[in-house]
C-alpha cells in the first residue's frame, strides 16, 4: 500500500492511496462439481484457475463540522484474473432432479464506484444518516458487463436519541432502503434474460436503556425490516429464480448489560 493524506482547514481532508493484493482461487472455485445446497444449481470448477491479482486506486474527501459529517469514496480497481460464475445454459440432471449448470470462469475485470456518507444532526439529539454505493464493472478486453454486481442502493434513516422517560433513556429511528434495477447487464450471461425491479423497504426501531445500578443496565427494543411486507428480488441473490426474498420480519430484543 502507498496512500497519503493532506488537512487544508480543520474541516477539510483528502485521502489517496493505492494497493496491490493477490488472492488464491477457493477450493470450492477450483474443484466443485455438484449440486449446492440450497441454491438448487449444479457447480462446476476449474483446477486450471490462477490467483486474482488486483490494483486498487481510492481517493476520499471529507468534511466535518459541528453538525455535518460527509465523506465520498471514489475509487477504480483492475483485476487480473478475476473469479466468477456464470450459468452455461446447460442443465445437468441427477436422480434428485434436473439443474442449471454454473460455471466458474476467470477474466481480467475493471472496477470502478462511488460510495457516499453523510451525517447530519440539525438540532441536538435528531440525526439523519444516508449512505449511498454505486458500481461498474466490465471486462477489460470486450467491456461486457460482469454478471451478479450489486447495483446502485440508499440507504437513510433519521433518529432521535438520548429521549428522557423518567429512568428510561429511549431512542427511535425510521430506516428506508432503495435499491435499483440493474441495469447494467448482460442477458446472455444471466439464467433468465431480465432483472429484477427496483424496490423499497421501510423499517423502524423502537427501545429504550434502563439503569439499574451503577454497574447493571437493562436494555429493551423492538425492530423491524421490510415493514410493509413488500415483494421484492435482489439481484445478487441466486435465490431469485425461484422465489421473493426475505418478507416482514419483526424483533423483539432483552440484554442486560452488567
Amino acid at each position: 500500500n502507498l496512500g497519503m493524506n493532506y488537512r487544508p482547514t480543520e474541516n477539510w481532508k483528502f485521502t489517496s492511496n493505492i494497493g496491490l493484493a493477490w488472492r488464491a482461487p477457493h477450493v470450492h472455485e477450483l474443484y466443485s462439481n455438484g449440486n449446492e445446497l440450497g441454491s438448487g444449481m449444479f457447480v462446476r470448477g476449474d483446477s486450471t484457475m490462477h490467483s486474482e491479482k488486483s490494483t486498487k486506486w481510492v481517493t476520499s474527501i471529507a468534511y466535518r463540522n459541528d453538525f455535518l459529517d460527509v465523506r465520498l469514496d471514489a475509487y477504480l480497481q483492475w483485476v487480473g484474473g478475476y473469479i466468477y460464475d456464470e450459468p452455461s445454459h446447460q442443465y445437468i440432471t441427477v436422480l434428485s432432479g434436473s439443474y442449471p449448470l454454473f460455471q466458474y470462469k476467470q477474466t481480467d475485470a475493471f472496477f470502478r464506484g462511488i460510495d457516499i456518507d453523510l451525517h447530519f444532526e440539525p438540532i441536538k439529539h435528531l440525526e439523519y444518516h444516508i449512505l449511498s454505493s454505486l458500481i461498474w464493472a466490465n471486462e477489460q478486453k470486450t467491456h461486457a458487463y460482469l454478471p451478479y454486481i450489486p447495483s446502485a442502493r440508499i440507504d437513510h434513516d433519521a433518529s432521535l436519541t438520548d429521549i428522557k422517560l423518567g429512568a428510561f433513556t429511549g431512542w427511535l429511528q425510521v430506516k428506508h432502503r432503495f435499491v435499483f434495477k440493474q441495469r447494467h447487464f448482460d442477458p446472455a450471461r444471466d439464467l433468465v434474460s431480465f432483472t429484477p425491479p427496483s424496490y423499497s423497504l421501510w423499517g423502524f426501531e423502537i427501545g429504550a436503556d434502563w439503569k439499574i445500578s451503577e454497574r447493571n443496565k437493562l436494555r429493551i427494543f423492538i425492530s423491524a425490516d421490510n415493514l410493509f411486507n413488500k415483494e421484492y428480488k435482489e439481484y445478487t441473490n441466486r435465490s431469485r429464480y425461484y422465489a421473493h426474498d426475505m418478507g416482514r420480519d419483526i424483533r423483539c430484543s432483552i440484554g442486560w448489560f452488567f
